[in-house]
């Protein structure tokens, strides 16, 4: 409700339209991997996590925080949906042989926040920052 009334829902929604979408592409690529599971079941399994206590904080507390999202609604969802897409990638790592960034599997989507959230606010900075007016020269 606090979010619905603070004007920032469309930012959970759209990471969780996104983070349900990627999980049915994860679940397409496990089934093609494994195809003596049904898909469905797949699919719930790499939904389920958006149902825990973690997902809550991150939809309706962290990707809203007054502080760290972009001023533009449309920079925003493109925030969040980079977020995912980085989340999709981390969530990829555990079912390759590549063991060395296994760190990031103990909690995806807060080290997909940390990759993307500050890159795109010092962007946004950077981009808007005012530059000192240049005096006239004196004739």
């Amino acid at each position: 409700m606090v979010v619905w009334r603070a004007g920032l829902m469309h930012i959970s929604g759209t990471y969780a339209l996104a983070f349900t979408s990627l999980a049915f592409v994860r679940a397409l690529i496990a089934h093609a991997t494994t195809p003596s599971d049904d898909l469905w079941s797949r699919f719930v399994n790499e939904a389920g996590p958006i149902t825990g206590p973690m997902y809550m904080l991150l939809m309706f507390f962290m990707l809203t925080d007054p502080r760290t999202v972009l001023r533009s609604k449309r920079g925003r969802v493109l925030v969040v949906i980079l977020i995912a897409l980085v989340e999709f990638g981390i969530r990829l790592l555990a079912d390759t042989p590549f063991r060395g960034l296994d760190v990031l599997l103990t909690g995806p989507p807060i080290f997909a926040l940390g990759i993307v959230g500050p890159i795109a606010k010092w962007l946004e900075l950077r981009q808007t920052a005012v530059r000192p007016a240049v005096a006239p020269v004196p004739a």
